[in-house]
């Protein structure tokens, strides 16, 4: 079990609670074994500070689990904590695993982007982005790669949501849609601000573990006086959305695909932030090849490939 597997069963565990950023980190060095005052250290904090908030994260734990949980025994508690539940009821962990996949391609064939995958799967579940853009020119595959990564990926989340921005809708339509999948409709009086429906989105966010992907983001945007990633006229709430969704601790992903990338993105990225971007190539010769295959019979020279 990883460290970020172990965070998830204590967000299952703690149900609607969820650790502060201290708690997080004593978790995670305490899973990694160190002592208090390495982490103390460490992160430059007093070593009987750090103690303390540490005897309360256990005791916060023991209360939920049903038992006594300390820093040397974390590993052990959770994987019995884990068993109970698969054996009590089967696929437990599972049980909310709703997927809503939109108008999304079918993958069933698909060559390539083996790396781009493993990089982004990396991205996500590893590393835990909150936002994700994948760039690239008209046809180069960025659709398909974003649903391909999402089948695969689709168990670490409860919840998977797909969506085309192809014909534009407004970003009230968009988180209407996305707040009644991931509540089970169980929304019935939503704010009227486009601010306040996405902090509703944000607290469902926080809650449960989702993975949102919005497809063509290029449509919502437009190119003027040549600066790019600009919202056309009555879009801007986009760029709230993906702003606030960038810089908001939760523990969902939101990826986008586009060809050119919002200004949002480009403020918040870096290569060890929760925002990230990865710009798409073409397939190799290989790859190309195994696609026309598919399609027709094509022989000829490498050249001639």
């Amino acid at each position: 079990m990883t460290v970020e597997e172990a965070l998830a069963i204590v967000e299952i565990i703690l149900e609607k609670a969820s650790l502060n950023d201290l708690q997080e980190v004593i978790f995670r060095q305490s899973w990694e074994q160190k002592t208090y005052p390495e982490i103390a250290e460490k992160f430059g904090y007093d070593a009987d500070y750090i103690k303390i908030v540490g005897f309360r994260l256990w005791k916060m734990l023991s209360k939920a689990m049903g038992e006594k949980v300390t820093k040397d025994n974390l590993r052990s508690s959770l994987r019995r904590w884990s068993s109970r539940q698969l054996n009590t009821t089967p696929h437990s962990l599972l049980s909310t695993h709703h997927c809503d996949w939109g108008e999304a391609l079918d993958v069933s064939i698909f060559y390539g982007r083996t790396q781009e995958i493993a990089t982004l799967e990396q991205w996500i579940i590893q590393e835990r982005c909150r936002l994700v853009a994948l760039l690239g020119i008209g046809g180069i595959g960025k659709t398909s790669l974003s649903v391909k990564l999402s089948e695969k990926i689709q168990e670490n989340f409860e919840y998977v949501i797909w969506r085309s921005l192809h014909n534009a809708p407004t970003i009230e339509s968009l988180l209407i849609s996305l707040i009644q999948v991931i509540s089970q409709h169980q929304e019935g009086d939503l704010p009227e601000s486009v601010s306040d429906k996405i902090f509703r989105l944000l607290t469902h966010l926080q809650k449960h573990r989702c993975l949102l992907i919005l497809d063509n983001a290029e449509i919502i945007l437009t190119s003027s006086e040549g600066r790019t990633g600009q919202y056309r006229s009555g879009y801007k709430g986009y760029g709230e959305l993906f702003r606030r969704i960038g810089e908001f601790r939760h523990q969902s992903c939101l990826v986008l695909t586009s060809r050119e990338k919002p200004k949002e993105v480009a403020v918040l990225e870096g290569e060890t932030l929760p925002v990230r971007t990865m710009q798409l190539s073409g397939l190799s010769i290989a790859d190309g090849q195994a696609i026309f295959s598919c399609k027709s019979s094509f022989t000829g020279s490498i050249y001639e490939w």
